[in-house]
C-alpha cells in the first residue's frame, strides 16, 4: 500500500516533470512559428524584440516574487497554477485575433515560466539532496530531457500541419 506522503511525493515529482514540460514548449514554438506569425500579422522581424521583452519581464517578475507566492502555497499548488498560465498563453497565441494580445500573453508565459522556474528549484532544494543534482543522476538529467525534448515538439509537429492554400511557412 502507498502511503499518503509517498503518494503525494509521486504527484509532486510529476507535477515537477510536467513544469519541466511548460518551461520547453514555448522556447521551441517561438523559432519554428516567427515566420508564420510574422507573415499573418505583417509585422517586421524587429516585432520578435517585444515578444522576447515581455516574456522576460513576466519571468522577471514572477522569479522576484516566488518566495513571497511559496509562502502562502505549497509548490504543488505553484507548479500547477503556472502550468496553466503558460499552456493558456500557448492556447491564446493560437486564437489571438491581434499581435497585441500575443505580446501581452507572453508576459502570462513569462510569468507561468518563471515560477515553474522557481518553484522546480524550491522543490529540488527541499526534496533531494545534494548528491542528486550530480552531472550523472538520472533525476536531474532525466528533468532537463524533458524541458529539451518539449522544446523541440513543436518543430516537430507545427512542420506538420496542413496550411490553407497560399500560406507559407
Amino acid at each position: 500500500m502507498i502511503s499518503g506522503r509517498h503518494k503525494s511525493g509521486v504527484i509532486l515529482t510529476g507535477l515537477a516533470y510536467l513544469g519541466f514540460v511548460s518551461l520547453g514548449l514555448p522556447d521551441g514554438l517561438n523559432g519554428v512559428a516567427w515566420p508564420s506569425i510574422r507573415a499573418y500579422f505583417n509585422l517586421p522581424v524587429d516585432a520578435l524584440g517585444s515578444l522576447l521583452v515581455m516574456f522576460t519581464v513576466g519571468y522577471l517578475a514572477s522569479s522576484f516574487i516566488s518566495g513571497r507566492l511559496l509562502s502562502v502555497m505549497n509548490v504543488g499548488a505553484l507548479l500547477s497554477v503556472s502550468c496553466f498560465a503558460t499552456g493558456s498563453s500557448l492556447i491564446g497565441y493560437a486564437i489571438a485575433p491581434v499581435w497585441l494580445m500575443i505580446v501581452m500573453l507572453s508576459v502570462v508565459a513569462g510569468l507561468g515560466a518563471g515560477a515553474i522556474d522557481a518553484g522546480l528549484n524550491t522543490f529540488a532544494a527541499t526534496q533531494f539532496s545534494g548528491k542528486v543534482f550530480s552531472s550523472s543522476n538520472l533525476v536531474y538529467s532525466g528533468s532537463h530531457f524533458y524541458s529539451n525534448t518539449s522544446s523541440a515538439t513543436p518543430q516537430r509537429f507545427y512542420t506538420q500541419i496542413p496550411l490553407p492554400s497560399g500560406a507559407q511557412i
